[in-house]
């Protein structure tokens, strides 16, 4: 009778309510923010690493190699192309690699760089030599996948508070994990990136607009191949899976909730990006962007632990009914 009112009580997880646990953790861990704003100071107080004289020279070259197009719509394009690789090397800054996807610490500053701080101009060092710009890539790329699991097993340990406590082996163990899976989904979007990309320059050399359709639908396919793996690290971190273990626990519980899911997932994005754009409001040599920095690390942080608590609840739902699928029905009496 008690084990089938407590399985019956279960639920899948909700929206709101983890959203709102997400916060409330990190409202009572407030200390866990500190990463993140540490890394955003980082960007914007320290040297900018630049490699613009590096790569501009082989981006013009590229272009200018190109054959002549009779095309007004083609020109453009390229044009275009090209004017925006020149401003994204102008404002790149290779430190900003720190910050890793799908796991690593949250950071407003990483994508687009700054040039001005409050205490004046930032300080600019150019790459000048390939080998030089590859090797500082690598070492913070492994030093951007190392915090980031570092960030991330301490929020799952606030979501997971049954768990064991965390020690330097675990956070290693966890750190080649994570490691595996990003090479293991590099490999996975080189193999469905290069039809893509072949079908698009096809249809680019029929009709650029018709290329941007195509290439619009064909990212809404591959985010719904991608989509069952969302909850892959969750399991490494909150579970202690091994890579295999915690995709296959993400294939489940995706499809047990995949509209759930998505929807979750929606909001969670369409907040971050939202407010992403409020606390870049402030221009970098004013001291108010140390607000929206601020604001960014506890909103980024609130919703990875609110992706924790999700991932608990429907781990704890999909448990549940196993637990009563597999119990013997009880007999029935005259």
């Amino acid at each position: 009778m008690d084990a089938n009112s407590e399985t019956t009580q279960a639920a899948p997880p909700r929206l709101i309510p983890a959203v709102t646990a997400g916060f409330n953790l990190i409202a009572a861990n407030v200390w866990i923010i500190l990463l993140p704003l540490a890394l955003d100071l980082w960007l914007w107080f320290g040297p900018k690493l630049r490699l613009k004289a590096l790569l501009l020279p082989w981006v013009t070259d590229f272009f200018s190699q190109l054959p002549p197009t009779t095309a007004p719509e083609s020109a453009l394009l390229i044009q275009r192309i090209t004017e925006t690789w020149q401003k994204t090397l102008e404002s790149f800054n290779l430190l900003g690699v720190l910050r890793t996807y799908p796991i690593g610490v949250p950071s407003l500053l990483s994508v687009n760089g700054v040039a001005q701080t409050p205490l004046g101009p930032s300080q600019e060092y150019e790459m000048i030599t390939a080998a030089g710009a590859l090797g500082l890539w690598l070492l913070l790329l492994l030093a951007g996948l190392f915090i980031g699991s570092l960030f991330f097993g301490r929020i799952a340990r606030l979501a997971f508070p049954t768990q064991r406590q965390d020690t330097l082996r675990a956070l290693f163990w966890q750190f080649m994990q994570i490691l595996i899976f990003n090479l293991a989904l590099i490999f996975l979007l080189m193999v469905l990136l290069f039809p893509i990309a072949l079908a698009t320059t096809l249809l680019a050399a029929i009709n650029p607009d018709l290329a941007q359709i195509a290439l619009f639908l064909m990212g809404l396919v591959l985010i719904w191949l991608l989509f069952p793996l969302v909850f892959a690290p969750h399991g490494v971190f909150a579970l202690r899976q091994n890579v295999v273990s915690a995709t296959l626990t993400s294939l489940r519980l995706v499809r047990f909730f995949l509209p759930g899911a998505s929807l979750f997932l929606v909001v969670l994005f369409v907040i971050s990006q939202g407010l992403d754009i409020i606390w870049r409001i402030p221009p970098s040599n004013s001291w108010m962007l140390l607000l929206g920095l601020g604001g960014h690390a506890f909103i980024s942080s609130s919703l990875i632990a609110a992706s924790f608590v999700y991932y608990r609840g429907g781990i704890e739902w999909m448990q549940a009914n196993l637990k009563k699928i597999m119990q013997p029905s009880s007999p029935t009496r005259a």
